[in-house]
């Protein structure tokens, strides 16, 4: 996966489109992952702490939240199907910049 968006990289990094342009791939590519790997994440998240967390939201730290979002992270087969989401992202951005020329 490293590979690929560092290719999808290399290619918008040497596309003739104005600097404008290439900060706004980069910014939808970010926004793509973004997308795809959050709903992996909550549905992984352990119900009984959210609901907790949910009826008592005056306690939410920041501490409390990365610990819950790493007790998500670290379920068995999480970060493949987090890598799997991505790569499906990049695949498709792959795609949409052969398309368009990039």
């Amino acid at each position: 996966m490293e590979e690929t968006l560092k290719e999808l990289i290399r290619r918008i990094e040497s596309a003739a489109i104005p600097e404008s342009d290439k900060i706004h791939l980069y910014l939808e590519i970010r926004y793509a992952l973004q997308a795809a790997v959050t709903p992996v994440i909550v549905s992984h998240l352990p119900k009984e702490q959210v609901q907790s967390l949910v009826k008592n939201l005056s306690s939410v730290t920041l501490d409390g939240y990365i610990t819950l979002l790493s007790a998500a992270i670290h379920k068995e087969g999480v970060l493949e199907e987090i890598e799997e989401s991505m790569r499906e992202v990049l695949d498709e951005i792959g795609k949409a910049l052969t398309e368009s020329g990039v």
